[in-house]
C-alpha cells in the first residue's frame, strides 16, 4: 500500500470495493513540538522508530541522535518544530 493517497485515489479504491455515495474530505493538521528533544521522545522513540534506534549499538545510537537532532534544529522555528500532516476522511455507503 502506498503511504499517501489523494482524495481521488481513495474514492477509486472505495468504488472498486462497491462503495457508492462517496464523500472525501482533505485537511492538514499541524503539530508543533516545543523542542527537538520532545520530538525525539514522541516520534523517534515511539513504537515504529524505537526498535530501529534501540537495535543500534550505544555509540551509533548517540551519533545518530546527535546528527538527527542537529538537522532538526536547522528547521526549528522560534515557537518550535512544525510538522504538517495531510489527513483524508471518507464517508461512503455500500
Amino acid at each position: 500500500w502506498p503511504t499517501r493517497f489523494t482524495p481521488e485515489e481513495v474514492e477509486l479504491l472505495l468504488a472498486s470495493y462497491g462503495f457508492i455515495h462517496k464523500k472525501t474530505l482533505r485537511e492538514t493538521k499541524e503539530k508543533i513540538y516545543a523542542s527537538v528533544d520532545e520530538y525525539w521522545e514522541t516520534i523517534v522513540l515511539s513504537a515504529g522508530g524505537r526498535m530501529t534506534v534501540m537495535n543500534m549499538d550505544e555509540a551509533m545510537r548517540v551519533r545518530f541522535k546527535e546528527e538527527y537532532l542537529n538537522r532538526l534544529r536547522s528547521v526549528m522555528q522560534p515557537d518550535g518544530l512544525h510538522f504538517l500532516s495531510p489527513i483524508i476522511y471518507s464517508i461512503a455507503q455500500k
